[in-house]
């Protein structure tokens, strides 16, 4: 399977600069470097855990996964306009062993809150300090660490659970037809 990412990409940090846009990649996805492991089947949305190795650094996603099921997802199950918690139940987490950039801006090692806010044709990737929250019904943006702007792409392949990859350099988020992708290199 390969992602084509025929987009450009902007980036800010947390003040609000933005820096140029990155050309469109291609990246094939034989190059995973991830397990995906489930830690709480009872929820309906099981809790997964995504762990894999980028420039020596160890990224570990922690989230609910959901399924399609048949219902709509853009600009339903994940509002257009919206702070989401990227996926079902408690928040998102996000933790990497080492510093990293994420589209080319600095990001400590530790663990973050992760958060999208998607729009028609983009999506606002959020790494905010507070990690432990249910939802997005605290969510707090003077908390943010680092946002980053990309786009997200469509797939021909179904994913009917929600799950996150790493694919060479790129964490994606893929569930149904669609991927947002962020790229990550150790500091």
């Amino acid at each position: 399977m390969v992602f084509t990412f025929a987009c450009t990409k902007k980036t800010s940090d947390a003040t609000g600069s933005n820096s140029v846009n990155v050309p469109a990649t291609t990246i094939p996805t034989n190059k995973e470097a991830y397990t995906i492991k489930v830690i709480d089947d009872a929820p309906k949305s099981p809790r997964k855990q995504m762990v894999g190795l980028i420039d020596g650094v160890t990224v570990t996603v922690n989230y609910g996964s959901p399924a399609v099921k048949g219902r709509p997802i853009l600009n339903n199950l994940i509002p257009y306009g919206k702070v989401w918690r990227s996926g079902a139940n408690e928040a998102t987490t996000i933790e990497f062993s080492k510093d990293v950039k994420i589209e080319g801006k600095m990001l400590k090692a530790g663990k973050y809150g992760f958060f999208t806010l998607n729009n028609e044709g983009s999506t606002e990737v959020i790494f905010n300090s507070v990690h432990d929250q249910w939802g997005a019904y605290d969510f707090n943006a003077q908390k943010n660490v680092l946002s980053v702007i990309v786009r997200p792409s469509v797939s021909a392949a179904h994913v009917e659970s929600m799950d996150f990859k790493i694919v060479n350099n790129t964490v994606m988020l893929v569930w149904e037809k669609v991927a947002i992708p962020f790229e990550v290199e150790a500091a």
